[in-house]
């Protein structure tokens, strides 16, 4: 049995590799190659800046990449797609394709460093890297690095609860009383961030970490609390007894 595992475990590597255009089952390391455009990726970046960033590889790279627009937002910002492909071995079109995105969700930012560091890596390891090389000539790519630039550009200009800016930012009646994002959050003590509301309440649920008073943590049932939780911070902005119930986007 242990020696059919391991046969099986080199099938499933092998096999992974293999859709990869890897021909060897030894891991190879990230190789350190330079690249003709300078990013930094140890920061997120803006829409504007995710655009020039775009744009700069394209320019640097004009046998390999090209961008277009799939369209606009709602904000009327563009949905740059960005296409990897080396026409000397073929069309596009005529190739096996690899799709990746990033950003659907408009406070999961960090999946668009992610899919533009796969643009910046798979371009300055053409020539230099001989699978990837080999990857890209048989294989076409396309790059989204934001599916959801208004959700992105909410959640860098405001402050958000952990699950704000998460959809695109068309304006939505969430509560069902004919007006559009009127009763969204606010940031009432001006830190920058939408937090949790408490009270004191010797029959509360709730109490603070002992290690760390920051942590708001359940109490075991039987145990006593000290805090309530009232909501997510905020004013009820149309007078319907509900806080925060109809904010920016759907």
């Amino acid at each position: 049995m242990k020696k059919f595992n391991t046969i099986r475990r080199s099938l499933i590597a092998a096999t992974l590799l293999g859709c990869c255009g890897l021909t060897s089952t030894t891991a190879v390391a990230q190789q350190q190659v330079p690249s003709k455009v300078d990013v930094a990726w140890n920061r997120f970046y803006d829409y504007e800046e995710v655009t020039q960033i775009v744009k700069d590889l394209v320019a640097a790279y004009p046998d390999l990449l090209s961008v277009e627009s799939l369209g606009k937002s709602e904000q009327g910002r563009d949905l740059w797609v960005v296409t990897l492909n080396n026409p000397e071995t073929g069309k596009a079109e005529d190739k096996p394709a690899m799709y990746i995105d990033g950003n659907v969700h408009g406070n999961e930012v960090q999946a668009t460093e992610t899919v533009l560091y796969a643009i910046w890596y798979l371009t300055k390891s053409y020539g230099e890297v001989e699978q990837l090389t080999d990857l890209v000539d048989r294989v076409a790519f396309y790059f989204v690095p934001s599916q959801n630039p208004d959700g992105r550009a909410e959640w860098f200009a405001n402050p958000n609860t952990p699950r704000s800016a998460r959809t695109g930012q068309r304006p939505t009646d969430n509560d069902y009383d004919g007006q559009l994002d009127e009763d969204g959050p606010e940031d009432l003590d001006g830190d920058g961030h939408i937090t949790s509301m408490w009270k004191f309440d010797p029959n509360g649920r709730y109490r603070r970490n002992a290690l760390d008073p920051r942590i708001i943590e359940r109490v075991p049932e039987g145990e006593q609390g000290e805090l309530s939780r009232l909501g997510s911070e905020g004013i009820d902005n149309d007078g319907d007894g509900r806080i925060n119930e109809d904010g920016p986007g759907g």
